[in-house]
């Protein structure tokens, strides 16, 4: 996964790895990103959950007056978090928070929705064995779960089992 951001013209990309928290704090320190007294920030992270498409924010923001080298700031605005087409409520706003020292941005505070948990099944899913296999489902093949670890072969992708209830849309079997 990885999470875009410019600050004026510095462009970042880092490689973030999965993350199951409410909350997501980016340490950006090392990347040395210097604001000046006007300031435009883009963040976007590419599908971070099973039920996120994106989360994205634009905000401007300004000094009034030069921080000193070791003052210590927070810039606040809101993320824009967009759903899939599994949740009925296709977009939220949550707060995002800035934290810089000085001119220099150190960290990037991101708060996710943690009312839904579609997650904890993708976590459930996400290290047990899968093969090779035609989703009974979706009917593409991709690395799949087989859903009663028998030979009747019931197996579903993990974009597919994420969509149904603990029941085996083929057979009505409780699955693993």
């Amino acid at each position: 996964m990885s999470i875009y951001c410019l600050l004026n013209q510095d462009k970042l990309k880092i490689d973030y790895s999965r993350f199951y928290n409410p909350v997501l704090l980016i340490d950006v320190k090392k990347y040395n990103m210097k604001c000046n007294l006007t300031n435009s920030f883009l963040l976007f992270i590419e599908n971070p959950r099973t039920n996120i498409d994106l989360v994205s924010g634009f905000f401007e923001f300004y000094f009034k007056n030069a921080p000193n080298e070791y003052s210590l700031g927070q810039v606040i605005s809101k993320t824009l978090i967009t759903y899939n087409n599994l949740n009925p409520n296709n977009h939220e706003f949550m707060p995002c928070i800035l934290f810089t020292i000085g001119f220099v941005l150190q960290e990037i505070l991101i708060y996710l929705p943690f009312q839904n948990f579609t997650f904890h099944k993708e976590l459930k899913y996400y290290f047990v064995s899968k093969m090779r296999y035609k989703c009974s489902v979706c009917l593409e093949e991709k690395d799949c779960i087989n859903l009663h670890k028998n030979l009747y072969n019931h197996c579903i992708c993990m974009q597919c089992i994420l969509k149904i209830d603990n029941v085996c849309p083929l057979c009505r079997l409780s699955i693993i």
